[in-house]
């Protein structure tokens, strides 16, 4: 039974590693470090929506780090991402729009215009990479 446990548990966290969730605890974690040191105040949907764009960032970056190396691609994140990219890029899409239309909503017009200055750097920096 403990082997089994084991396999399961390997698998479990394999697939928590591929699709970056591991990074969200660590998102998640500081935030809430931050929002407790700084008493702020923030909407309660928040948290999902930094993880939420936080896992947008690093997929985009995974898939197009294994559209570099399609099937050359060592790291099993790259050939997972690689082999069910058209799944991932319409989660992404769907993913993306979710995400905007709940901070518009959402957050308040500094946390956008800071979120929207960083955003279009980080979209820029992705352009000169690909271009």
């Amino acid at each position: 039974m403990e082997r089994a446990w084991n396999i399961i548990s390997r698998k479990i966290y394999r697939f928590i590693r591929i699709l970056s969730l591991d990074i969200l605890a660590g998102v998640l974690c500081g935030y809430t470090f931050a929002r407790l040191i700084l008493e702020s105040d923030c909407p309660p949907i928040t948290p999902f929506i930094l993880c939420m764009m936080v896992w947008l960032i690093y997929t985009v970056d995974h898939l197009l780090d294994a559209q570099a190396l399609k099937e050359n691609a060592l790291k099993p994140a790259y050939k997972w991402h690689w082999s069910n990219r058209k799944i991932i890029r319409a989660i992404l899409l769907i993913s993306g729009i979710a995400t905007i239309g709940l901070s518009l909503i959402f957050l308040p017009g500094k946390i956008l215009v800071f979120g929207g200055i960083t955003g279009c750097l980080s979209f820029t920096k992705v352009l000169s990479l690909i271009f």
